[in-house]
């Protein structure tokens, strides 16, 4: 579980969110218009969620007519891993924890960012993207 848990991969509440609709439904193919209806709220940060999750190799990307599809990986080691993410998810300090690691993830995952120029503090903790 410890291995899904780091910047470029699992680094964002959204990318957990997609990974616990995932674990609950292991044969679920959908678009992000369909894991939408399961995950209410934007829609660019669900696509870039599941596109991130992709590149990693966490979920899988089918072309589907018009639009992509998305589907948890077929590998066994990251099946396990998604089940046993989601089972200490379901324990309250469990829960906790992995907030907590997913949010330094972050963290690390914007500050390496950052150092590569592609993003820029505008305010507080608000970046925004730096057009290269």
């Amino acid at each position: 579980m410890d291995k899904l848990i780091g910047p470029g991969i699992l680094d964002s509440i959204t990318k957990l969110r997609v990974l616990l609709v995932f674990s609950r439904h292991p044969r679920l193919c959908a678009s992000v218009a369909g894991l939408g209806q399961r995950l209410p709220g934007n829609h660019w940060a669900l696509e870039e969620a599941l596109d991130a999750l992709a590149e990693a190799g966490v979920v899988e990307r089918r072309r589907n007519g018009s639009h992509w599809e998305y589907a948890l990986a077929a590998q066994d080691e990251i099946r396990q891993l998604v089940m046993q993410l989601a089972a200490r998810f379901d324990d309250p300090h469990g829960r906790e924890e992995i907030y907590t690691s997913v949010r330094e993830a972050e963290q690390e995952r914007r500050f390496r960012d950052a150092a590569a120029g592609k993003w820029r503090a505008v305010s507080g903790d608000a970046y925004e993207a730096v057009v290269v």
